[in-house]
C-alpha cells in the first residue's frame, strides 16, 4: 500500500512500506499520522481534492523569453 503525506491539499512525499512490513512497522505513532492511504498513481506535488481524491498537477508554465537585450542608438555629432 502506498501512503502520502499531504499538508495544505499538496502531496509533500509519498512512501511505500518494505515488503512484508506496515507503515506502523516503519514509523512511530507520531509520523504515521501525518500519512493517508493514496491509490499507487500519487506522486509528490500531487493535489488532494475536497472530495478526498488526487489529481496530477497542471503542467507547468512555459519559461518567459529573456527580453532583448538592445544596444543603444549611436548618433552622429557633426
Amino acid at each position: 500500500m502506498k501512503y502520502a503525506r499531504v499538508l495544505d491539499s499538496v502531496v509533500q512525499e509519498v512512501f511505500v512500506p518494505p515488503a512484508g512490513l506496515t507503515i506502523e512497522d516503519c514509523f512511530t505513532p507520531e509520523v504515521v499520522v501525518l500519512f493517508e492511504p493514496c491509490p499507487d498513481e500519487v506522486e509528490q506535488n500531487w493535489i488532494k481534492e475536497p472530495d478526498g481524491s488526487f489529481a496530477a498537477p497542471p503542467p507547468p508554465e512555459p519559461p518567459t523569453p529573456p527580453e532583448p537585450l538592445v544596444e543603444p542608438a549611436v548618433t552622429e555629432e557633426a
